[in-house]
């Protein structure tokens, strides 16, 4: 099998040579696994502040940056904020595809 794009907005470190969705003329195909640590509604800021320290910290230990480069992961280690709006973009524009598909949901 010959890779013919990544789903990424930028190309994988670990395939340099593939292009993106985006280069081969799909611009707004973006299709990423993606991984986060949240909390339950309500969680103290101070306490959300504080997990996110303590993520961003580990993200930044290089052997943990190895491991997960191994595994083909990215890290990206963004602010909370910025995550929630990014879990709430992909539930609309997933739901969208769901329904575009004519999926029904059991009952």
């Amino acid at each position: 099998m010959k890779p013919i794009a990544v789903g990424s907005v930028e190309r994988a470190p670990t395939a340099p040579d593939v292009p993106t969705t985006k280069e081969v003329g799909f611009p707004d195909l973006r299709i990423e696994n993606w991984y986060g640590m949240v909390a339950p509604k309500g969680t103290p800021k101070e306490i959300v502040g504080a997990l996110h320290d303590l993520a961003t910290r580990a993200m930044a230990d290089p052997a943990v940056k190895e491991k997960l480069a191994q595994q083909g992961a990215t890290l990206v280690g963004d602010e909370p904020e910025h995550f929630r709006a990014f879990i709430a973009d992909e539930t609309k524009k997933w739901a969208q595809v769901i329904k575009d598909a004519g999926v029904e949901t059991a009952k």
